[in-house]
């Protein structure tokens, strides 16, 4: 199979290496600028998208130029901290929040798709200018000014503005908090962020990447992003900014060069791919610089797409897995995702306060904040537990069989063994839905079920099948449920959980007499499954 990628940013790179991983090695890289160069500001690169540059073998390269998160302070604008949470390996998640200058990461990016595909795979210089062309598959990376997109989409217009202009920056200062602390603060018109992008030099000042944001009459360009502004005019615009313990109006003024930007995204598409042709990133989804997320999608974009193909599903199982998750980010964006809680402590607080409780309770700002992370695809435990998008084309594959609903009596507690709280679950009944597997489960089954001294449950459970066309199948079920302290005690109360919050995989053994269904019995199949108040229920994959 041979691929042409439109786009050698981040998107197009990681898209080239994770196509490299999953097999395909016929792949190129078409870029429209004679020469690549470390350019930009910086960009924050989530667990989830970190997690995918470690699995793509870059984990070292990562770590060495960027800076690990170690915690997101929100404040108002008069320095009052409004929340502050951890993010990375402390917050839980197994791999770390890095702060980066993008143009590096570019360059490490292409220094590995070099390595790894040749020297000519990325050809600068080489655009790519409409729907023609002469490989299997097209993926327009090419940002929000995309040529696929426009040729896809001719009578979409230009970006859209939303009245906001920015002025991004890097400047050389003095660390603030705890050095590694990523800042946002304002009232939710007005907005200064700032988080360093270096380790300390020999002075101990590092470089700080800082983002100004206010309403301006009318949008700059929105094809020129290297359209520069003058240091002193922004700082004088951000004067008043001085939160105590971090000088916007000084950060501005010092900064070597300014530039200057609109606030602008585009709709959700209704569709990203045509025959054999798809889009990927900012030109699938430019989203506003909210919740550190564009770089980090294009991203997984990458991983998702190079898994499809790898795994037989296909351009329409990318688009699946990715448009309507993006497109929900588009939109929530627009809302000002987790930054929003700047907001509600203007309206709320606007002469500042005393005790922030009062003006947004703390269950409040966190819920908050996990809504978004599990919008975006990084809460903790969704993270931690799903599986790999690692894949290779000759690697087996997983096709859908059935989803299960089975209900259940109250647990019976048997008491404390030698292998820890033995619980009995009666089944009552249920049923199963497939294209190949479907019927009425029947009552008298159980799971006879552990649960360890770290929360974790072991599963066991035997019972009968009965499907549409009356044959009998018996099934076993054997896997495991665990998850965070408080999430599985709601669990246990019976409360709704987002299955996302907890892991719970099963790997099904099917045995029956009847000729139609012995395929089941030397099927391996396995299920990822969430816990209701009175049922089971379980989505069940065969491996091919």
């Amino acid at each position: 199979m041979r691929v042409i990628i439109a786009g050698a940013g981040i998107g197009g790179l990681t898209t080239a290496l994770s196509l490299h991983a999953a097999g395909f090695s016929q792949v190129s890289v078409h870029e429209t600028v004679p020469e690549l160069r470390p350019v930009g500001v910086g960009v924050n690169l989530l667990p989830h998208a970190v997690r995918e540059l470690t699995e793509l073998g870059l984990a070292d390269r990562v770590a060495r130029l960027g800076v690990p998160v170690a915690e997101l302070v929100y404040a108002n604008v008069k320095g009052q901290l409004i929340s502050t949470e951890e993010r990375g390996t402390a917050a839980g998640y197994r791999w770390p929040q890095y702060s980066v200058h993008r143009g590096e990461l570019q360059m490490i990016l292409l220094e590995a798709v070099r390595e790894r595909l040749g020297p000519d795979a990325v050809r600068c210089g080489v655009p790519v200018t409409g729907l023609e062309h002469d490989a299997d598959l097209l993926v327009g990376a090419d940002g929000i000014r995309s040529t696929v997109r426009a040729a896809l989409y001719p009578d979409e217009g230009p970006p859209i503005w939303n009245g906001l202009t920015l002025w991004r920056g890097v400047t050389r200062a003095e660390p603030f908090l705890t050095g590694r602390s990523m800042v946002m603060s304002g009232d939710g018109v007005r907005k200064f962020v700032a988080y360093p992008i270096s380790g300390p030099d020999a002075d101990g000042r590092v470089l700080v990447n800082w983002i100004a944001e206010r309403p301006t009459d009318q949008a700059v360009a929105t094809g020129d992003w290297n359209r520069r502004a003058d240091p002193a005019r922004v700082a004088e615009d951000f004067a008043a900014w001085d939160l105590g313990w971090l000088d916007a109006p000084a950060l501005i003024a010092a900064a070597d060069a300014v530039y200057e930007y609109p606030m602008v995204d585009r709709d959700p598409l209704p569709r990203w791919t045509h025959g054999n042709v798809t889009l990927l990133g900012d030109a699938a989804h430019p989203m506003y610089p909210i919740g550190s997320n564009g770089a980090s999608q294009a991203i997984i974009d990458a991983r998702v797409l190079a898994h499809a193909l790898a795994t037989g599903r296909g351009l329409e199982f990318y688009e699946e897995r990715r448009r309507p998750a993006t497109a929900a980010i588009v939109r929530a964006n627009r809302g000002q995702g987790p930054e929003v809680v700047l907001s509600l402590a203007q309206e709320r607080a606007p002469e500042g306060f005393e005790d922030i409780e009062k003006v947004i309770p703390r269950a409040e700002r966190e819920e908050i904040s996990l809504r978004y992370k599990k919008l975006a695809g990084f809460a903790p435990a969704l993270l931690n537990e799903r599986a790999s998008w690692s894949a290779h084309r000759d690697a087996p594959a997983l096709a859908p069989l059935a989803t299960f609903r089975v209900t259940l009596e109250p647990v019976r507690h048997l008491g404390r063994t030698q292998w820890g709280d033995r619980r009995v679950i009666e089944i009552s009944g249920g049923s199963f839905e497939g294209a190949r597997l479907s019927g009425t489960v029947l009552p008298g089954g159980a799971d006879w079920q552990i649960v360890h001294d770290d929360g974790s449950a072991s599963i066991d459970t035997r019972y009968t099948l009965r499907t549409h066309d009356g044959a009998l199948i018996y099934l076993q079920t054997q896997g495991f449920r665990h998850g965070p302290p408080e999430v599985m005690e709601r669990l246990a109360r019976g409360e709704h959980v987002d299955p996302s919050e907890y892991y719970f995989r099963l790997v099904l053994k099917f045995e029956t007499s009847d000729p139609a269904y012995t395929w089941l019995g030397r099927t391996v199949a396995v299920a990822t499954g969430r816990r209701e108040a009175d049922a089971v229920v379980y989505d069940a994959y065969t491996l091919s």
